[in-house]
C-alpha cells in the first residue's frame, strides 16, 4: 500500500501513518502544506499516482 499524507493534515495526524509504515511493503509519499483536502488536486500528487499506476 502506498500512503499519500500531508504533514499538516488536521484530520488525520501524520504520526498515525507510522503504524502502517512498519509493515514492509507499505510506502509513503509525504507532502507539506496541502492539508487534508488540497492533496487531492495537487499536480505533483496526481503525477506520482499516475506513475505508480502505469508501472
Amino acid at each position: 500500500i502506498t500512503f499519500i499524507h500531508d504533514r499538516q493534515d488536521r484530520y488525520a495526524p501524520f504520526a498515525d501513518v507510522s503504524l502502517f509504515l512498519q509493515q514492509e511493503k507499505n510506502t509513503l509519499i509525504e507532502t507539506e502544506g496541502l492539508g487534508h483536502r488540497r492533496i487531492l488536486s495537487d499536480t505533483n500528487v496526481i503525477n506520482n499516482i499516475t506513475k505508480m499506476l502505469s508501472s
